[in-house]
């Protein structure tokens, strides 16, 4: 049995500067965040900022979608060093090559999307000629940012979001841990080649398994070419409660134990503040990272496609069974000793086959124990090709362990047991209330097992990083949603205190 505890190590990056920051190298790890109010609103952004920074935030992001948050940055900056809050600021910046070029000469650093830097017309067919073109242009493009980020020491992240890749990165590698890989394999060349080295990669999914497997593509690339730069990481639209906490630890913990990794964020569909506790449980899950050990890494080859959350729902076999102490519980297997009794019509997994993960809880916090479980099951799925999982212990009822093993499970995409939801944490560009629709969502469509739902806040990622849910709303216009089926738009612009209604006709139907 494995017990998910073997040390590793972190792979030592170069060092990147972010304000008083160095980001990679044999430097801790930072835990970052996001605030959810208007930028604009400079008085409410500055009180949630120092709230954020008293909680444990070592790095504030906050969404500029236009001149007036970037415009608002100068005084949200000047606010905070008078209060003697020196925490680094990252603009994130979609679409506007100005708005970026204007909001690095105030803050730290800036976020763009490769996805949002290029305009490429959609369904066009692109040659090798075209990728090089493509690049040229890109280089062209960027180089007045670079030439405001060098004369003001600002960083950039280069950050790839699963559903926001370029037309012509899709129309070669679809919508892929590769082409999420390959996406930002370009923008290092592009960097680099410019000479511009200050900068970090970050590379999300809603889906585990595509941003564990994106994040290990890209690591083993730029150790292959030498590029090695500080890795971001995070699980994108994970939602809220107790899902998104499992989902966020599976995602960030596996990868930590492999030694990837220098920045975290926890992204939940709550007041930020509630980021930081669980971001500072998954850092502590190796407290002595350091030096180099690749090994590991290379020995990791796997596809998710091949074994992803759909096909495990549409084939049903080859589940990894759960195994638990309690005699009514339904468990595949009741551990009984040293023996394993098979419940009639359960196992999915013949005993003799089985390569469980074991882990006793020895912890009183409930938060500790699940994100220890959720990560090391992760990391010894990837490393070791667990096929079972069992967590018992004190503190806690069997039957709670139980159900912390199905939702590592779906977290995974390995197995279904409930619905599914996923959901952006909000931010300033936010067109509703994501965190009340969410909370309304649940309650409206939780009996549906194995379907899964998104509520994302704007038009920006939503309906690309929504696009493998089944039914989803999306914000298209202050307090108006468009509801989705399929990645397809169906119910377009009604007020958003009809669409919760109206998705749930459309799953009835």
């Amino acid at each position: 049995m494995d017990n998910g505890d073997k040390r590793t190590y972190r792979i030592v990056s170069r060092n990147v500067n972010v304000g008083d920051l160095t980001l990679g190298g044999i430097n801790p790890l930072f835990i970052q965040t996001m605030t959810n109010t208007l930028t604009a609103d400079v008085n409410s952004t500055v009180r949630q900022i120092e709230n954020l920074v008293r909680k444990g935030a070592d790095i504030v992001r906050l969404a500029v979608p236009d001149r007036q948050s970037v415009q608002a940055l100068t005084d949200i900056k000047k606010m905070l060093r008078k209060k003697g809050v020196e925490v680094p600021l990252v603009a994130d910046v979609h679409y506007s090559k100005s708005i970026a070029e204007e909001s690095a000469r105030y803050v730290e650093k800036v976020r763009v999307n490769p996805g949002n830097f290029i305009a490429e017309q959609k369904g066009k067919k692109f040659s090798d000629k075209d990728f090089e073109t493509a690049k040229e242009k890109i280089f062209d493009n960027i180089q007045p940012l670079l030439k405001v980020c060098k004369r003001y020491g600002t960083a950039l992240r280069i950050g790839v979001n699963w559903g926001s890749l370029s037309e012509r990165i899709l129309y070669n590698y679809g919508n892929t841990p590769e082409g999420m890989k390959v996406s930002a394999m370009e923008f290092v060349e592009v960097l680099t080649d410019s000479g511009f080295y200050n900068f970090t990669l970050s590379l999300k999914a809603s889906d585990v398994r595509v941003m564990q497997e994106a994040n290990i593509l890209l690591v083993k690339e730029m150790i292959e070419k030498d590029l090695f730069f500080p890795v971001h990481l995070g699980v994108t639209e994970s939602g809220d409660g107790l899902q998104a906490r499992i989902k966020s630890a599976a995602g960030i913990g596996a990868l930590l134990k492999l030694g990837i990794g220098d920045t975290v964020r926890v992204s939940l569909t709550e007041d930020p503040v509630n980021e930081i506790p669980v971001a500072e449980k998954l850092v502590r899950l190796n407290p002595e990272i350091r030096g180099v050990n690749t090994v590991e890494l290379k020995n990791i080859d796997f596809k998710v496609n091949s074994v992803s959350g759909d096909v495990v729902r549409l084939l049903g076999h080859n589940k990894p069974p759960v195994i638990s102490k309690n005699d009514n519980a339904k468990a595949d297997f009741i551990k009984k000793g040293d023996n394993l009794i098979k419940r009639e019509g359960k196992g999915v997994v013949d005993i003799d086959n089985l390569k469980i993960f074991e882990l006793e809880n020895k912890e009183e916090d409930s938060e500790t124990f699940l994100v220890k479980a959720a990560a090391g099951f992760s990391c010894s799925f990837l490393k070791d090709k667990v096929n079972a999982i069992y967590l018992h212990g004190k503190n806690f009822e069997d039957y709670t362990l139980e159900e912390l093993s199905f939702d590592i499970l779906q977290a995974m995409g390995l197995r279904y047991s409930k619905a599914e939801f996923i959901a952006c944490p909000s931010c300033g560009r936010s067109l509703f209330n994501v965190e009340r629709e969410l909370k309304k969502l649940k309650n409206a469509v939780s009996d549906f097992k194995g379907v899964k739902f998104a509520v994302m806040g704007c038009m920006v990622n939503g309906p690309g990083e929504m696009a493998d849910a089944d039914y989803g709303i999306v914000g298209s216009g202050k307090d108006k949603v468009t509801v989705y089926k399929g990645g397809k738009p169906i119910i377009k612009n009604i007020p958003t205190d009809e669409a919760i209604e109206r998705l749930r006709e459309l799953v009835d139907n």
